[in-house]
């Protein structure tokens, strides 16, 4: 659960894998968004 300015889940969740690189275009992304997660090199 997040605390102060700390981002995090509200329900417990799975880690599967970790992002690397900027992450500055998924604070654009909106309340609601589908957003969907492919394995590195297969875009």
């Amino acid at each position: 659960m997040s605390q102060g300015d700390e981002i995090g889940a509200d329900s417990p969740v799975n880690v599967f894998g970790m992002v690397e690189g900027n992450m500055d275009d998924l604070y654009r992304v909106r309340d609601g968004a589908e957003v969907i997660i492919v394995r590195a090199g297969e875009i």
